[in-house]
């Protein structure tokens, strides 16, 4: 049988404690390649459901280009007169929006200055933790950089 004591201890080393001392970042957003795919994003959306996360795939032009150019001949008319009509297929502005999506990432990363992946931004800049790919871990960082 459990007494109070040990309840309490067994509920403390299974529940996320609240940090109510310390108010949770603004606004989170993490910035990865292929290799560097960041972990447990959806334990800390579910840990601070209100915190906007933003996640940028630095590799998205990349994997956008391939997608565009797959299939295309060698022959340089050929593949403009392809390359034409899936852009009409596509219709310009959507294409025009996943080239926009695709290079966001990049255009937040020269904002905040980031120098390496991957990076981890808090409240627009205020804070970066780096080569970190766990959420969780930098998410522990920040707040002990904001501990007194």
């Amino acid at each position: 049988m459990l007494n109070a004591r040990r309840l309490l201890a067994l509920l403390l080393a299974v529940c996320p404690v609240a940090h109510t001392a310390d108010p949770p970042p603004a606004r989170i957003e993490v910035f990865y390649d292929a290799a560097t795919a960041p972990l447990a994003v959806e334990a800390v959306r579910r840990e601070l459901p209100d915190v906007p996360i933003a996640l940028y795939d630095l590799n998205a032009p990349d994997a956008l280009e391939k997608e565009l150019s797959r299939g295309l001949p060698a022959d340089l008319e050929q593949a403009k007169a392809i390359a034409l009509k899936r852009i009409e297929a596509m219709g310009r502005d959507a294409l025009q929006e996943r080239f926009a999506a695709a290079y966001r990432g990049h255009v937040k990363a020269v904002e905040y200055g980031l120098d390496r992946y991957p990076a981890v931004v808090f409240d627009a800049g205020e804070s970066v933790v780096y080569g970190v790919r766990d959420l969780r871990e930098a998410l522990a960082l920040y707040r002990q950089r904001r501990a007194p």
